[in-house]
């Protein structure tokens, strides 16, 4: 069974998150103020979420990890 928990029962893999919202563009997003609630830098748009541009930005909010150091038991 593969260990995924520092000796603090922490885990030891990030953790992150990602939010499409395919009905409302970036711009309208910020007029509204939403933007003080969820940071822009999770979000993909309406206007990324074509089919090239997808690819690209989901790949963005993807995090650089290397798991080849996480212990697996």
């Amino acid at each position: 069974m593969p260990i995924l928990r520092d000796d603090k029962e922490r885990l030891m893999i990030p953790i992150d998150y990602a939010i499409a919202f395919p009905n409302i563009g970036r711009r309208e997003f910020i007029e509204k103020k939403f933007d003080q609630l969820i940071p822009l830098d999770h979000i993909l748009f309406k206007d990324k979420l074509i089919k090239s541009k997808f690819y690209q930005e989901y790949e963005k909010l993807l995090p650089k990890l290397n798991i080849s150091h996480y212990a697996l038991i």
